[in-house]
């Protein structure tokens, strides 16, 4: 194999497929390599660590057509290396040869059979608004757990329903509900759980490459596709019935909170600085120009902070998780937002004031 290509465009794309790899196994594995595999002037780039996969092409100036299977931490860092221009790549049978102006490094290969297959999927499919759905994947990731204890959980719900997306996590503390505009709906009535590990890799790819509008998603029976232009992402899905989430959307309001959103997140970020650990929280409460937020710690002293805003429905005493509570605060895309209260006890809604179309339902804490 042997081509040329300029630096900063080859480094582009091999930042995209080793999202792919497990990065940390510098020394090689087949779950940290990445295929190189020419073709005229294309050359495609995969990766594989058997829970996602990554491929993607771009135009080089080909030589001589070949396939090469080589670390892929390494081969990032060879290129981030270099200066800008433009780098030479020719393989033999044990190693591949990178030339930059005066520099030249030798990487071994390894046998091709190494590699992952990657998995061919063949299913129905679904045209996406590429902004939208990585606002989606954003505002809706931050509610899906990490604990591998409980694999549902870590994944987020692909609902599709009457022209609509709808994206929903949930950690069990909070629940996060994101609903989307299509066109078309040739996926009705299908939902898939997908790994939030693998969406929030799609939604960094998305980020990479603005100038795509669409991306195209196929389902089959276990796995679900990305198109992304000229990059595919494959992901299994999770194997798992996702809770029945519709039952704690709040709808016995008693109270209510208009606030800008802006000055609710800058106390929120405030008052956290005393919250030291799990047990502790912020503490809303009503004030005559509003709310009032407060926290304490034992170690460190307390604060609060009181805020302008509209609350109906008399006296107010309740407590959150700042990180949560501003994971939630932090998404909505308008001014203005509403805090809807039950009881104390019970999960409140957060929305934007004029949209109902992103809902972040949050369990309060119950305070001694």
């Amino acid at each position: 194999m042997k081509f040329s290509v300029e630096k900063d465009h080859l480094l582009k794309f091999i930042n995209i497929v080793i999202r792919a790899t497990q990065s940390k196994l510098t020394s090689g594995g087949i779950r940290s390599s990445i295929k190189l595999q020419l073709k005229n002037d294309s050359l495609r780039l995969s990766a594989s660590d058997l829970d996602i996969s990554i491929e993607t092409s771009l135009d080089v100036n080909g030589v001589q057509d070949g396939t090469v299977v080589v670390p892929g931490k390494v081969i990032q860092d060879i290129v981030r290396s270099f200066k800008p221009g433009s780098i030479t790549f020719n393989s033999d049978a044990d190693s591949l040869f990178i030339v930059n102006d005066t520099v030249k490094f030798e990487i071994k290969v390894y046998n091709n059979d190494t590699f992952i297959p990657i998995q061919n999927i063949e299913g129905k499919s679904e045209t996406l608004p590429s902004i939208e759905l990585s606002k989606a994947i954003f505002q809706v990731g931050k509610a899906a757990s990490n604990d591998e204890i409980r694999p549902v959980l870590t994944g987020i719900l692909l609902s599709f329903n009457e022209k609509k997306l709808r994206l929903v996590a949930t950690d069990s503390y909070r629940l996060a509900i994101k609903e989307i505009d299509i066109n078309n709906n040739e996926l009705n009535g299908i939902s898939v759980l997908v790994p939030a590990k693998a969406l929030n890799e799609v939604e960094k790819i998305m980020s990479a490459v603005p100038e795509v509008e669409l991306i195209n998603l196929t389902v089959d029976e276990g796995h679900v596709k990305f198109t992304i232009g000229d990059t595919q992402v494959i992901t299994q899905l999770i194997n798992e019935t996702f809770p029945l989430y519709e039952k704690l959307i709040p709808e016995d309001i008693s109270q209510k909170i208009t606030i800008n959103k802006e000055n609710l997140e800058d106390a929120i970020k405030r008052m956290k600085l005393f919250v030291k650990d799990l047990k502790s929280s912020v503490l809303i409460s009503e004030s005559e120009n509003g709310i009032k937020m407060s926290a304490s710690s034992f170690d460190f002293g307390s604060g609060e902070e009181v805020i302008d805003a509209e609350l109906t429905g008399g006296e107010l005493q309740i407590s959150f998780n700042p990180n949560y509570l501003l994971d939630g605060i932090e998404t909505i895309e308008e001014e203005e937002t509403e805090i809807l209260i039950s009881t104390p006890k019970k999960p409140v809604l957060i929305k934007a004031l004029s949209s109902d179309q992103f809902k972040y339902i949050l369990m309060p804490i119950t305070v001694a």
